[in-house]
């Protein structure tokens, strides 16, 4: 004979219990709900304040400048804070905060949708007052429902900022950005190793273009002042013979990435090194005026520092400036024009062939775009109808006496009830000055 099936040990499913209402009071404690608005606002300032992993012209001064702050900040992901798992970890929290306020504010919305009896509004109203008219009514109760939409204000509300932060999880997991410097006139290739520098999620792809860019002559507009006014980069895609361009603010759409122009320029010196058993072609991207930029000769210690007064935007200069360092000892000091070729010591030669702008290009590959503004558009809507949408109860009894009746009048607001007293009057005023024979309003 079988005897009873066994249920498992009868102290798990109050553990279970227990947890999950211990779970549920975290997550909606206003503790909780206040540290992850903190949170949020802590993940803007840092984005904002520590130089992210595609800044490069920023990333490179800080850790030129202060080396173990850089590490620091590396190891805590603070330079790629939108796809670290702490941010990962507060839009998870967040994620479990909105579902439980939602569920809830659902429940009470689909609770209060039906019309309500007059007691129930007579019972829970702002404004009510009883009076006797000398007419003898019929016995009765007419119950109105006047704007019922917003009840749905709250909820569409938190489902819009739930959907903001999926979007959210969605961009730090599948997200990616990257970044890459160009010069002008520059054949960008197609696929991801044309960005060397790229961050993203723990499930993102490379980036990567589908087909290859060319670079044409970047187009500045100055100030009178000398300030950039606008910048525009000429691009075209693959073998088309179509013309994009590219302006700040302002990105290509290409299938499922999109390609950014930023404002970093400056001048880009390329250049012929010729050494002792060495010849070597290269392209050195120079900061604007006063940083310059270093190249290696190969030729021992020899050490090149190169300027130039070209931020990019202006004219075109005539060449550069270098020093020549030896063992960190200067050894030379000239200009170098277009076309010319300066002998230094050790027997190298260094030769400018050109000097053209470089840009900066950023590309972005992000899947939560369309979510975050359905979120945005569902929050703004929600947050309408809390405001401006009142749902608005109002309940009258008729009891009939002898020698007339006795009338009871209610109305409740769901909010900003003190704007409803001059409706709540005017229907009290009704019913007092009703003649006998005229039907009750509704």
């Amino acid at each position: 004979m079988e005897g009873p099936v066994s249920q498992g040990p009868s102290f798990i499913r109050p553990t279970v219990r227990s947890t999950w209402l211990s779970l549920k009071r975290f997550l909606r404690s206003p503790w909780t709900i206040t540290g992850e608005l903190l949170g949020v606002a802590l993940v803007g300032v840092l984005s904002t304040v520590v130089p992210q992993a595609t800044d490069l012209a920023a990333t490179g001064r800080l850790r030129a400048d202060h080396p173990v702050l850089h590490r620091l900040l590396e190891t805590l992901w603070l330079d790629r804070v939108l796809h670290g798992p702490p941010f990962l970890v507060l839009l998870a929290v967040a994620t479990g905060s909105l579902t439980l306020v939602l569920v809830e504010l659902t429940g009470r919305a689909r609770r209060e949708w039906p019309t309500p009896t007059a007691e129930a509004v007579i019972r829970r109203a702002q404004y009510q007052e009883a009076f006797t008219v000398a007419a003898r009514l019929e016995a009765r109760e007419v119950v109105e429902v006047r704007s019922r939409f917003g009840l749905l204000g709250a909820p569409l509300f938190h489902a819009g900022l739930l959907l903001v932060v999926l979007a959210g999880v969605l961009r730090a997991v599948l997200g990616v950005d990257a970044v890459v410097q160009v010069h002008e006139g520059e054949l960008l290739p197609a696929g991801p190793d044309a960005f060397p520098h790229q961050t993203g999620g723990p499930l993102a792809g490379p980036f990567g273009l589908r087909a290859s860019l060319s670079i044409g002559q970047l187009q500045a507009g100055l100030h009178e002042t000398g300030g950039l006014a606008a910048l525009a980069l000429p691009v075209t895609v693959g073998s088309g013979p179509a013309e994009d361009r590219l302006l700040i603010n302002t990105p290509l759409d290409l299938g499922p990435n999109r390609l950014y122009l930023s404002a970093e320029t400056g001048p880009a010196a390329f250049l012929v090194i010729e050494a002792p058993g060495e010849r070597r072609q290269e392209v050195l991207f120079m900061s604007t005026v006063g940083e310059g930029a270093e190249v290696s000769t190969g030729a021992g210690p020899l050490l090149l520092r190169l300027s130039t007064p070209w931020s990019g935007l202006s004219q075109r200069p005539a060449g550069l400036t270098y020093r020549a360092l030896s063992a960190g000892v200067l050894a030379g000091v000239g200009r170098l024009g277009l076309g010319e070729t300066a002998q230094l010591p050790g027997g190298v030669r260094l030769t400018l062939v050109d000097l053209r702008r470089w840009v900066e290009l950023r590309g972005r590959r992000d899947p939560s775009v369309e979510l975050a503004l359905g979120g945005f558009a569902l929050a703004i809507a929600g947050a309408a109808a809390m405001f401006l949408v009142t749902r608005v109860e109002t309940a009258v009894r008729v009891e009939p006496l002898a020698g007339g009746s006795r009338v009871t009048v209610a109305l409740r607001a769901q909010r900003f009830a003190p704007l409803h007293a001059d409706a709540f009057q005017a229907l009290v005023a009704q019913w007092r000055s009703r003649p006998p024979q005229e039907e009750p309003p509704t």
